[in-house]
């Protein structure tokens, strides 16, 4: 158990480092694509962008059902796509894959959950300022992504922490 508390404690320490550093990157937005997209972070050879951020943002306010976005709500998600990307490195190099029918399944699911929470494709696409191909195509990075990650954190941490009563 004291090495789950060790490997916990370099993780966090790592991220806490690399936070630093990108601040200083974000601050200065110095990295940036001429039309579209912005790059506001970058984790290893991973690049986070506006509209990652942008997406992740409306996504999280949605589900929180939060009415303005403030610095430490975009702080939050921030933080939170660059924890990702530190996982997904380490899935990368542990050389952990998905298959693309795990994503397309889950995908259409998220898909049937959003035209039912908003009565209508075009509802959802004017709500996300995107239309459904470029949803889908973000879902299904983000699914992808997200299935790395757990199994990640299952491979290396397991299912969670056991206290006993005497523990």
């Amino acid at each position: 158990m004291p090495l789950i508390i060790l490997l916990l404690e370099k993780v966090l320490n790592k991220i806490k480092i690399l936070i630093a550093t990108l601040s200083l990157l974000i601050t200065f937005q110095i990295y940036s694509q001429g039309e579209g997209d912005k790059i506001i972070a970058i984790v290893g050879n991973e690049v986070v962008l506006q509209s990652d951020l942008n997406f992740q943002l409306y996504t999280f306010m949605n589900q929180n059902n939060l009415k303005e976005v403030t610095n430490d709500v975009v702080q939050q998600v921030l933080q939170s796509l660059i924890t990702e990307k530190l996982m997904l490195a380490k899935a990368e190099q542990d050389s952990i894959y998905v298959t693309a029918d795990e994503v397309n399944k889950q995908v259409e699911g998220r898909i049937r959950d959003m035209v039912s929470q908003f009565g209508s494709e075009k509802n959802v696409e004017e709500a996300y300022g995107m239309t459904i191909p470029k949803i889908k195509n973000l879902l299904e990075d983000q699914t992808e992504r997200n299935i790395k990650v757990s199994r990640v954190k299952q491979e290396k941490f397991g299912y969670g922490i056991n206290v006993t009563k005497p523990e």
